[in-house]
């Protein structure tokens, strides 16, 4: 799977890339900021964004992942341990990964979102994903 890593935290996103490309997955890039993502976004081709809330310069993980979406049709999953309430939050990300999470769960989440994706229902959701039932209906209609 082609992952884009939205995170400001250097040694948090670093960590995130080493144990992708450990489980077979290309990391397309690494952003701190929506300015960023978007620029990576516009330049590769990427199937999934993992998405912190809270980015560098003060700009929103929220605002990265309408954007990514909407322009680029590459969906998010927030990784971070307050998400907002707003409807936003729902609309534009598909899921949650909660941290502090382990190697193991951010495999199997990726791996269950990728299987998602791809139609196959079978394989059990991990317990620490949380899916927005209104993205998985969108999915199933598309």
């Amino acid at each position: 799977m082609k992952i884009l890593i939205v995170e400001d935290n250097a040694l948090v996103a670093m960590d995130l890339e080493q144990q992708l490309l450990f489980a077979g997955h290309e990391v397309i890039g690494i952003a701190a900021t929506v300015a960023e993502a978007i620029e990576v976004a516009r330049n590769t081709d990427g199937d999934l964004a993992l998405m912190d809330v809270s980015l560098a310069d003060g700009s929103s993980g929220v605002d990265a992942a309408r954007l990514l979406k909407n322009r680029y049709n590459i969906p998010s999953v927030y990784i971070t341990a307050d998400l907002p309430g707003s409807p936003e939050v729902r609309l534009y990300g598909i899921g949650h990964l909660s941290k502090p999470f382990d190697e193991g769960e951010l495999l199997c989440s990726v791996s269950f979102i990728r299987s998602m994706m791809r139609g196959d229902t079978d394989q059990p959701q991990p317990s620490r994903l949380r899916l927005f039932p209104e993205q998985i209906i969108n999915a199933e209609m598309a």
